[in-house]
């Protein structure tokens, strides 16, 4: 079909399924999606040439039973995707249909998926399994009652028992009026290492009541810590976690709000807590995120707009600040720049001499990532990065796979010797990435840094819209650098030299406070808006 002119369909015409499901073919080697299609406003000769994406991927359609009917016309709809195909697609894919019409010329639209529904209410099909790389795919409503194909691991939040659980802490949290927490959390509540942990201590250090730290099992166990500290421990998806979860209206974390149960749980009363007005939530960030421009359409979680209740950031400078409210629409009075807790205990060992490659993850890799990850540009580019390094620095040298795109993949590629990124960049002397915030870290230590920006362009517009890099060469704290041969001279001129003076005021200026007092000024801040004790 040859697109003349594209559009997004706004009223004129109305796509809307009803009992859509999912199942796998015959052979195994395909998926297909049936249900009843109803359009308002398209007679039945147009619905003949309908064409179903997922994505940016066209499906395989069948359209039959086409019927009249006095608003438009209904249909039945068979899609089908080849099975290796979707494992590899992007977390969220929104389903659309194109179709030619003659005023408007050949025009897309979105699929409502279930046009009885009056609201959100985390309605999905079916969950397809990959059993090799415990990979999940389904269609399911999204926030605008549209649907969207999610590939995604397996959550413990998908098994029957645990939305039963759910359901009973749902049920326990509308009578247990007494039980009033603060929950601290970190990425996935599968780490404890960050300024989640430093909060928390600090808060348990100072009396504080009533704060718990969401953590999973196996983590809970391998940690060393004072047993004031480990009272306050809740392990992730106990009874006691989803209880405190229901009846939380303060969370403290360094990701979303949805981290402090599971990342993408379908589950409508989780959906409906993370989106209650009188939530209280403090972000305190993993890094420090002047970096990648917060307009871009993939960080759109970011966004003021889309968040509910009280919000507040904790950032590093007035230019971060600024940063917020320019590109995700804050207010200066929802902006704490105290500095993030974690730099308060970030220090270099004497003697470090270490290499680290470890550029940021890639979204639209996240899923290639974990069924082919040889195959990834993401690995591709590390590999370019490892042969610029001068032989005689190669034993030295560290790759680190990010943990967002797989936690076992992350310690694997360290082989095992650190347990997080933080001992990880302990003895860390040069680092070298592309846009991960994991740059401050390692430079706030006493490191030099290099930035390998080979593929910005392609990545930027992966990043969607106008997204920018924040961090200009005017701006940046390190050697910049687009080729391998700028590389293999970067690495030569900072390897083992003292941090220069030019990069040392550049990064005072996203990162202001040196001083270890990032979260006594925190607490302060925290105690003056009445969300801690």
């Amino acid at each position: 079909m040859i697109v003349s002119r594209m559009r997004k369909v706004k009223g004129r015409f109305n796509f809307r399924f009803s009992r859509f499901r999912l199942c796998e073919s015959e052979d195994g080697k395909s998926i297909i999606g049936k249900g009843d299609l109803k359009i308002v406003g398209m007679n039945p000769y147009n619905a003949e040439s309908l064409d179903f994406f997922v994505g940016e991927r066209q499906c395989k359609t069948v359209i039959e039973n086409i019927k009249s009917t006095k608003w438009g016309c209904r249909c039945t709809v068979r899609l089908t995707m080849g099975k290796e195909e979707i494992f590899t697609l992007p977390i969220h894919n929104v389903l659309k249909v194109r179709f030619v019409d003659r005023e408007e010329g050949t025009t897309q639209a979105g699929v409502m998926f279930d046009g009885r529904l009056p609201f959100y209410v985390a309605k999905r099909t079916r969950y397809i399994k990959d059993e090799k790389t415990g990979t999940v795919a389904f269609f399911r409503q999204n926030a605008g009652k549209g649907t969207t194909f999610t590939v995604r691991h397996e959550n413990v939040t998908d098994s029957p028992v645990k939305q039963s659980k759910l359901f009973v802490a749902w049920l326990l949290s509308k009578s247990a009026f007494w039980i009033d927490p603060a929950l601290v959390y970190e990425k996935n509540c599968h780490h404890y290492e960050e300024s989640g942990r430093v909060l928390y201590e600090a808060l348990i250090d100072r009396g504080c009541r009533k704060v718990n730290f969401v953590l999973d099992k196996e983590t809970a166990r391998g940690i060393d810590i004072e047993k004031r500290y480990r009272k306050g421990i809740v392990y992730q998806h106990s009874l006691r976690h989803y209880l405190l979860f229901f009846r939380c209206k303060r969370f403290l974390g360094t990701e979303s709000m949805a981290h402090a149960l599971e990342l993408r749980c379908q589950n409508i009363f989780v959906q409906r807590k993370l989106k209650k007005k009188d939530n209280r939530f403090v972000f305190l960030q993993h890094g420090v995120m002047y970096m990648v421009s917060l307009d871009s359409p993939q960080r759109s979680s970011f966004k003021r707009e889309a968040l509910k209740g009280d919000y507040y950031v904790v950032a590093s400078s007035e230019l971060e600040a600024r940063h917020f409210i320019d590109s995700a629409g804050f207010k200066r009075e929802e902006i704490i720049v105290s500095g993030l807790p974690k730099f308060d205990r970030s220090f270099l060992n004497q003697g470090a001499d270490r290499i680290l490659v470890m550029p940021t993850w890639r979204m639209w890799e996240f899923n290639e990532m974990r069924y082919n990850p040889q195959g990834t540009a993401y690995v591709k580019m590390i590999e370019r990065i490892v042969d610029a390094i001068p032989d005689e620095l190669k034993d030295r040298v560290i790759v680190a796979n990010h943990p967002l795109f797989n936690r076992e993949l992350f310690k694997a590629s360290v082989d095992g010797s650190c347990a997080s990124y933080d001992e990880l960049l302990r003895d860390v002397s040069l680092l070298i990435t592309d846009y991960s915030s994991i740059a401050y870290d390692a430079f706030y230590r006493g490191a030099n840094v290099v930035f390998y920006w080979e593929e910005m362009e392609e990545c930027m517009e992966h990043y969607g819209g106008d997204t920018r890099l924040m961090l200009s060469e005017d701006l940046a704290f390190g050697l910049c650098c687009y080729c391998q041969e700028d590389l293999r001279k970067a690495v030569g001129s900072l390897y083992g030299s003292p941090q220069k003076r030019l990069y040392r005021q550049r990064f005072g200026r996203i990162v202001e406070h040196h001083d270890g007092k990032n979260t006594e000024r925190l607490i302060a801040e925290l105690r003056r808006l009445d969300i801690i004790c």
